[in-house]
């Protein structure tokens, strides 16, 4: 069976069915190419600001510089 021939009868449904095929579809295309964005239980690494060089000393410049406006 085609696209073309199933479009018909998805556009009949109503909107409630229509989501709830979306969702099958959705289920269905991520069991067979397992395309899995994030595993429970995994560990994974994101950048942040955080101990990056120049981080104490963009600290230090914020402080002197708010300790400066609020005189």
């Amino acid at each position: 069976m085609t696209l073309q021939e199933i479009l018909p009868a998805v556009r009949q449904l109503p909107p409630a069915e229509k989501i709830e095929l979306r969702r099958l579809l959705d289920a269905e295309a991520q069991a067979s190419q397992d395309i899995t964005s994030f595993s429970p239980g995994a560990t994974y690494h994101f950048f942040t600001p955080y101990e990056c060089a120049g981080l104490e000393r963009l600290a230090q410049e914020l402080s002197e510089y708010e300790a400066r406006d609020t005189r």
